[in-house]
């Protein structure tokens, strides 16, 4: 996972994660708080190449998370910010 093509684009309600992966198979999604719990835990298929998956997040409260995806050994990760309006 190249790191300058992560991209995290929050909405009021979600996440929009898209990354390119550089084979195809499954990757782990992950969300921790920045106390270390993990609160997401999804596995999804990517195909070679962008991808792009959609994270939920209007049951959070306002804090600063971490978005990790990761595959075998290398895992990427990027802080995300929800502010409460």
């Amino acid at each position: 996972f190249p790191s300058h093509d992560n991209t995290l684009y929050p909405s009021r309600s979600s996440v929009v994660l898209k990354f390119n992966a550089l084979q195809e198979g499954y990757k782990d999604i992950i969300v921790t708080s920045s106390s270390g719990k993990e609160l997401i835990r999804q596995n999804v298929f990517a195909g070679q190449g962008m991808n792009e998956f959609q994270l939920h997040f209007n049951h959070f409260n306002a804090g600063t998370y971490l978005v990790s995806v990761g595959h075998e050994n290398k895992i990427f990760t990027q802080k995300l910010k929800i502010i409460q309006q």
